[in-house]
């Protein structure tokens, strides 16, 4: 039975409903044809606001996005009129089958992936992916629903309730921070290990509670899906670590990553064999380049570890996967294929052996060079160090990191169980109490750590110190506007003997350098460009790093960049720059009708006209400045101006003459307005230089000027 018409559509059904609104099957009654109708309840700047972000829906047509055909507004009513697709929602069938077939999880994670990296080509955020906004249709494909509308409609806020704070990523619990395309990874590994295990990985006691939420979700800690889901391959783990890593630098940097991860490892199962590599050159540790492309190998253990040394640091903050990776071979397998064959014995050899498992890591790190007694102080002086300063949460990964070095360490544990107490942190405190070492007063104060005998690696760099320099290590591009490029030239000097070979290990994404590898005797130069269009907001500060490695060693370019937003054009601003603009001009022609009318009483009118309009638009020119418009859109009111000149000299040259009298009195009359308002300019900029106040309130105080101005000349009689 039908309920009832709104427009042109006929409701035939309700699909959903939610906080946002409500989703009926409807028939559009002009076209024929069967589509999901959105009616959102949106009011007064809400709807504003909604309107303007729904218009960059059409452009999002790919086909795991379910595609918006019109969005309007009816009878008071929001309405989005979209495609109906015949499936159920993923929240429906994980209620019916909590853990999913590993093949069929994986694939749809990774058309999730496809969608997301789609509409994050055209700055298009979802912010609130989850199993009840993903659909499955009868073809085995999905489709994502409710994309682009989570700000507007709220449902990424944090009063949104207990379903979204699960899948949202830590950022979004930070006042300062913005959910960007990274969020929208986090949200997919939460989806993704939910539909693997049956379980999210994160879990609190008051699911209403955001603080809870923020705490349990900063520590990033949660079950290997390898303990819940034993067919699992390994691979799926160092995704979804990856995916959900707190520390957005080792995070998926594109969704795109992570569909083209989730896709090898799904080739990869029938084989059970890790992660493929995407085949590249390595180098030895005698620094001689390896033209062998490894076809088999993990990208890293790690997420975002890509390098021995990266590993060593980053181990003690994610000692589960690194334990795993070295019981079940991956470690060797990643250590041969970046070129690391010694280090990957000694993981062979410590895979092999039966001691616990904590022991063969930390004997590995040992002899990986890092001295575990003195990294486990430095470690737990920084992590005291936020305790002290109130920010316990931020000190307890810190610690734990420094007590899986040193477990035997009282004093790191006493401050661990301090950090715990102060957070407030259940879990935590569980944790410590079922450790086997016995606690001491939490006051007790920290034991001199001795240091142990350095050890020496059997690969050590074999360039001298200074073998190699650049011409500048810190490369500012400075201030640039999006869509402006800038390009710097940096020289790499070897003083060594022989050929350099080199490559570009790492490169943040808004940085282009050429050569991307290189093969030179002495010096090599390299072009470093600036592309604020892959830069993902702006006005932003982007610091970043540019690592070179060479035969010769390996060197840092810090880099930095300012990008300003770009400039307004026209097509963004006209809707008020060409109404304030005539309203500039009306004086000027209010003035020329006056003469024409009345020829014996108002001659030479138009040079107090064009007086006027020359003021008016000098306070148009600077108004186009503060609201940083293209030049084009500057230069017009300024040529205008530069005519209101002509007008004050032609005054000035009939001054002599009786027939300039009336004129002199119009110029009296009409010009103390824009006078005054180019002072009250001036005042609002001595303010505020950065702003003048609300500048989109001077553009209306211009036009209500001008059109007064010309309602003068018209009175004349």
């Amino acid at each position: 039975m039908a309920l009832g018409r709104l427009g042109k559509y006929e409701r035939l059904d309700v699909l959903g409903h939610g906080a946002s609104g409500i989703v009926y099957l409807a028939r559009d009654t002009l076209l024929g044809k069967q589509v999901a109708l959105k009616q959102i309840a949106v009011h007064g700047e809400e709807r504003e606001r909604f309107l303007t972000e729904a218009r960059v829906l059409d452009r999002l047509k790919h086909p795991n996005i379910v595609q918006v055909n019109s969005v309007d507004q009816i009878d008071d009513h929001i309405v989005i009129d979209m495609e109906y697709v015949r499936g159920r929602n993923l929240l429906d069938l994980l209620r019916k089958t909590p853990q999913l077939p590993v093949h069929q999880a994986l694939d749809i994670a990774a058309q999730v992936c496809d969608g997301l990296a789609y509409a994050h080509g055209y700055r298009t955020v979802h912010r609130d992916i989850k199993p009840a906004n993903i659909i499955l249709t009868d073809n085995s494909k999905i489709k994502i629903i409710d994309f682009g509308l989570a700000e507007v409609l709220g449902t990424q806020s944090l009063a949104r309730g207990a379903g979204t704070y699960a899948y949202m990523a830590p950022e979004d619990f930070e006042s300062g921070e913005q959910s960007d395309r990274q969020s929208d990874v986090w949200s997919v590994g939460i989806v993704l290990y939910e539909m693997l295990t049956g379980t999210r990985p994160f879990r609190v006691q008051n699911s209403k509670d955001p603080f809870a939420w923020k705490s349990v979700i900063q520590r990033g800690e949660y079950p290997p899906v390898a303990e819940l889901r034993p067919d699992a391959p390994y691979g799926t783990d160092i995704i979804i670590a990856r995916a959900l890593s707190v520390t957005k630098s080792s995070r998926y940097q594109t969704a795109s990553e992570m569909a083209d991860d989730l896709r090898a490892l799904t080739l990869a199962m029938p084989a059970a064999s890790p992660l493929p590599s995407r085949g590249a050159p390595s180098f030895d540790p005698s620094g001689q380049r390896s033209d062998t492309v490894v076809q088999e190998s993990v990208p890293s253990v790690i997420p975002g570890s890509e390098t021995i040394d990266s590993f060593l640091a980053d181990a003690p903050f994610h000692w589960d996967i690194a334990c795993s990776a070295l019981a079940f071979g991956t470690l060797e397998e990643w250590l041969r294929s970046v070129g690391e064959n010694p280090m990957a014995d000694v993981a062979s050899d410590l895979a092999r052996s039966t001691s616990p498992i904590d022991e063969r890591l930390r004997e590995f790190l040992y002899q990986g060079g890092i001295e575990l007694e003195e990294e486990a102080h430095r470690l737990y002086e920084g992590g005291m160090e936020l305790v002290n300063g109130g920010r316990y949460g931020a000190g307890v990964p810190e610690l734990r990191a420094a007590l899986r070095l040193a477990p035997n360490s009282v004093a790191i544990r006493n401050g661990l169980t301090r950090a715990a107490h102060l957070s407030n942190d259940p879990v935590l405190l569980e944790y410590l109490a079922t450790t086997a070492i016995p606690l001491s007063p939490i006051e007790t104060e920290p034991d001199p750590t001795p240091v142990q005998e350095p050890v020496q690696t059997p690969y050590v760099v074999t360039a001298p110190p200074g073998a190699l320099s650049l011409s500048m290590d810190k490369v500012d591009f400075g201030r640039l506007r999006m869509g402006e490029t800038k390009t710097v030239k940096v020289i790499l000097q070897s003083t060594m003997k022989g050929v350099l070979e080199g490559r570009i290990a790492q490169c943040p994404p808004w940085v282009h350098i050429s050569p991307a590898r290189f093969s030179t005797r002495k010096r090599q130069p390299i072009t470093l460009t600036a592309e604020t269009a892959s830069v993902w907001s702006a006005p932003a500060d982007y610091s970043e790093k540019v690592i070179l490695e060479t035969s010769a060693g390996r060197r840092e370019i810090d880099v930095l960049l300012h990008v300003e937003p770009a400039r307004r054009k026209l097509a963004e601003i006209s809707a008020w720059y060409i109404p304030v603009l005539i309203c500039c001009l009306l004086p000027a022609f209010a003035a020329v009708f006056t003469e024409l009318t009345l020829p014996a009483l108002a001659r030479h009118f138009w040079q107090p006209g064009l007086v006027a309009t020359g003021l008016l638009s000098g306070a148009f020119f600077a108004l186009t400045v503060t609201a940083d418009t293209a030049w084009p859109e500057r230069l017009l009111p300024f040529l205008i101006m530069l005519c209101g000149a002509l007008g004050a000299f032609g005054v000035i040259r009939d001054l002599e003459f009786s027939t300039g009298h009336a004129a002199r009195i119009a110029v009296l009359q009409t010009a103390p307005p824009a006078i005054v308002l180019l002072i009250l300019q001036a005042v609002a900029l001595a303010r505020d230089p950065n702003g003048w106040g609300r500048w989109q309130i001077w553009r209306w105080i211009i036009a209500a000027t001008g059109i007064l101005i010309a309602y003068g000349f018209l009175q004349v009689r």
